[in-house]
């Protein structure tokens, strides 16, 4: 990456992950499929991995995208203060997303900037996601109101579950104004303690900042098929042919994720288990 393209650059996406080079290259691979405008984000990967053969797959996924930057996790807060302080906006990600709709990541941005009361824009919610996987319940859809571009904007303050729930990493964009000092306040040391923390300051956006903004349908789901941490009891899929193990075997056969198959899906929920489809890359 230009170090001089970079900073004309409005928005930083930092996508995290751990022992998934699989899912990873999905991730990036739909986002690249479905951002119509995606030259304009920087795109950081802060990664971990379990062992040298996790971290030859990672460093494949080096080779395929020279316009990315993977970023190997020593200390993750600081490598993650430091990948996002001088953007004005943060596009937060996890590597078991799956793009299934285009959009325009300046259109996002403009809507920020064009709705000061909004905090930020969720990627994942919209009037399909009527389902909370974490909490295995229905939730009722808040009172939308439309807005510029096709977008939809509700008071996340009078929801409930995934629509109450307005500081998450898994896909929503926010001004970086907002977010680094509740990062530089918060202790974390991965992703799940990261989130969790930022959660806890939601109520200091009530008054000012009670709205979120989002597609009429989403743009992005999280495919939780596997587990790679056992900081949080996350729930997950726990079929054995999606094992990171059976994955990581895939991926050294030559097989990605054929994302193109899940162009124009309609997830219920910001977590949905469905099933992937392969074909041979290499």
């Amino acid at each position: 990456m230009d170090a001089e393209k970079g900073k004309l650059n409005k928005v930083v996406g930092v996508i995290f992950s751990k022992d998934r080079a699989m899912q990873l290259d999905a991730t990036i691979r739909s986002l690249m499929l479905h951002c119509r405008d995606h030259q304009q984000l920087v795109l950081k990967v802060l990664y971990t991995t379990s062992n040298p053969y996790m971290e030859n797959q990672y460093h494949e996924l080096i080779r395929t995208y020279d316009t990315v930057e993977f970023i190997k996790e020593h200390e993750f807060k600081s490598e993650l203060l430091s990948s996002v302080a001088d953007y004005p906006y943060v596009l937060f990600l996890v590597d078991d997303n799956l793009f299934v709709r285009d959009f325009s990541v300046m259109d996002l941005i403009h809507s920020l900037e064009t709705h000061h009361d909004v905090l930020g824009f969720s990627l994942r919610l919209g009037n399909n996601t009527d389902y909370c996987y974490p909490l295995a319940r229905k939730q009722k859809l808040p009172a939308f109101l439309a807005v510029d571009h096709g977008f939809l904007k509700y008071n996340w303050t009078q929801a409930e579950y995934d629509f109450a729930y307005p500081l998450e990493v898994s896909s929503s964009l926010y001004r970086v104004d907002d977010i680094l000092p509740l990062l530089i306040q918060t202790e974390f040391s991965n992703p799940n303690t990261l989130e969790s923390g930022l959660a806890a300051y939601a109520n200091r956006f009530v008054s000012q900042k009670n709205f979120i903004m989002c597609n009429q349908q989403s743009i992005t789901f999280c495919n939780p098929l596997n587990v790679v941490q056992n900081v949080f009891h996350n729930r997950a899929g726990n079929r054995s042919h999606y094992s990171v193990h059976e994955l990581r075997k895939m991926f050294d056969q030559g097989f990605r994720i054929d994302v193109e198959r899940y162009s124009g899906f309609v997830p219920n929920a910001c977590h949905q288990e469905i099933d992937l489809y392969f074909k041979r890359m290499l």
